[in-house]
């Protein structure tokens, strides 16, 4: 089961990378990158569950020089992470201590920063997690 998955919403799509767990013991997000219009509830239910039903990938930390681009804006036909940001709106799921925790990061000027106001934690398995995020997914959307 995984430790940690990034849910992105832009324009309609749902974006679900790979989150690899890097030697260091950070996250980093990597290629496959799930892509799931936002109106195909089903598909993204199931996209969320493949995704929190794998492990997350260990990978070797890159150094500063090696460090990977971001693998999203490819998938969102957009050239930058700033220009994907500036029309999206992000959750991290991750399981800790026998449960699933939702958190939906506020936006700042470059990316989104770390809120405890907006987590909350979903009791239940995979589809529960899924289910709700759905809600969440479409009501951000209108």
């Amino acid at each position: 089961m995984t430790n940690a998955c990034s849910v992105y919403l832009r324009l309609g799509v749902v974006f679900i990378p790979t989150t690899a767990r890097t030697k260091a013991g950070y996250y980093l997000e990597v290629e496959p990158v799930t892509t799931v219009p936002l109106l195909e509830t089903d598909q993204v239910v199931a996209a969320l569950i493949a995704a929190l039903g794998r492990e997350n990938p260990v990978v070797e930390t890159p150094t500063r020089d090696n460090f990977p681009k971001w693998v999203v804006p490819p998938h969102a036909k957009v050239k930058s992470r700033s220009a994907f940001y500036r029309l999206a709106d992000f959750w991290s799921i991750r399981f800790e201590n026998g449960s699933f925790v939702i958190s939906s990061p506020r936006k700042d000027g470059r990316g989104w920063v770390g809120d405890p106001s907006r987590s909350e934690r979903v009791t239940g398995g995979a589809e529960s997690v899924a289910q709700r995020m759905v809600q969440l997914l479409a009501s951000a959307s209108r």
